[in-house]
């Protein structure tokens, strides 16, 4: 072969060379910023399971108690007894 052929094939193959490292690079870079995104995802996930079973276990640990929920009732009804017996004392008159 002569040394022109030989120039022109080694001129070609290092195009291709560049050509397939460009595409590697910015297939690289793009497979690296979904994995760095989806790293973020999931510690943004662990983050909002962690609150929700907190909000979780506050819901399910703050209920009235019955001798309170008792004792409020209580008061009510000796509320509204008394308002009854005031409208009472007004229908008489």
């Amino acid at each position: 072969m002569p040394d022109e052929i030989k120039d022109v094939l080694m001129l070609d193959q290092t195009i291709v060379n560049w050509i397939l490292f460009s595409f590697g690079a910015v297939v690289s870079f793009i497979v690296n910023t979904i994995w760095n995104d989806i790293k973020d995802l999931q510690a943004e996930d662990k983050s909002m399971t962690e609150k929700l079973a907190a909000v979780h276990i506050l819901v399910a640990g703050d209920y009235v108690k019955k001798q309170e929920f008792d004792k409020v009732m209580v008061r009510l009804f000796e509320k509204l007894d008394r308002i009854e017996a005031g409208l009472t004392k007004k229908q008489d008159k």
